[in-house]
């Protein structure tokens, strides 16, 4: 009887333990309501009720997280996903990335088409082979560090105006950087790295523009040099005047000149401009 009493004390403190267990699980709530309802959805053992995410389930997701055009805000919760390979979350209205520090699996990350704002640190993602963060508000290049794998960036149409070091990517194979507000004297270190040329592909930039106003008589000559940081050597441009291609100009010059001003028929409101013609 006593040995009979033992046991059944035994499985009470067995079961009343796992309903300890479970009742403490960690649950957090979901900030975003599209993300919370794309992890509903799609993670239904991370999420047991909507808007609720349990942490250690999330902690175990593996594979590819896709949440592309959901109109998602926000993804703070992906924190929690530390065992994902991709994340993919392209076309939403997402402004910044959470911390992804512990996330020792992932491969890939694209989040191109956002409106991400604050430059992510990616410094201690070792697995990483790419990432996409084109189409974003970016004003400063994501943190990287010294990554090992790192093969593809894509960080194209944002305001980026400065660059890293690339130094310290190895396996570094293609950098797409078009249509940011690069100068000639942030892209000319590049110049310096073997296979230039194949690797980084800079032009063309976005507009870098300055409003002038010039007052001068018929008959004089008008000539506009490029500033140094865009018009630099090395540096090809041809000229344009009212969107249409400005034959007078020679196509590597910095300079424009129009010797004769002729009254209503040299004049460029707000139209003058310089593009650069990449060399490949």
């Amino acid at each position: 009887m006593k040995q009979i009493i033992q046991m059944m004390f035994l499985i009470l403190t067995l079961v009343f333990g796992g309903t300890i267990a479970t009742s403490h699980a960690q649950i957090v709530k979901i900030q975003d309501a599209a993300f919370a309802n794309y992890l509903f959805q799609n993670y239904p053992s991370a999420c047991p009720q909507k808007g609720e995410l349990n942490v250690a389930t999330a902690n175990t997701i593996l594979g590819t997280m896709d949440f592309s055009n959901q109109n998602i805000t926000s993804i703070d919760e992906l924190i929690y996903f530390k065992s994902i390979k991709n994340v993919i979350g392209i076309n939403n209205k997402i402004t910044k990335l959470p911390s992804l520090v512990g996330f020792k699996n992932i491969t890939s990350l694209n989040l191109s088409r956002n409106k991400i704002n604050v430059a992510p640190d990616f410094s201690s993602l070792t697995t990483l082979t790419a990432f996409n963060l084109s189409n974003n508000l970016l004003q400063e290049f994501p943190i990287i560090g010294s990554l090992p794998n790192l093969k593809y960036i894509s960080i194209s149409n944002n305001l980026i105006t400065a660059l890293p070091s690339f130094n310290q990517l190895p396996a570094l194979d293609s950098v797409g950087l078009q249509r940011n507000l690069l100068t000639v004297n942030a892209i000319t270190p590049l110049a310096t790295r073997p296979n230039y040329e194949t690797i980084f592909y800079p032009f063309s930039q976005n507009e870098l523009s300055k409003d002038i106003t010039i007052n001068m008589y018929v008959g004089e000559e008008l000539s506009i040099t490029l500033p140094d940081e865009i018009g630099g050597s090395g540096v090809r441009f041809r000229w344009f005047a009212n969107n249409v291609v400005n034959n007078t100009v020679g196509e590597d010059s910095p300079t424009f000149t129009i010797k004769n001003v002729v009254k209503g028929k040299n004049i460029y409101e707000s139209a003058l401009y310089a593009k650069d013609i990449p060399k490949w």
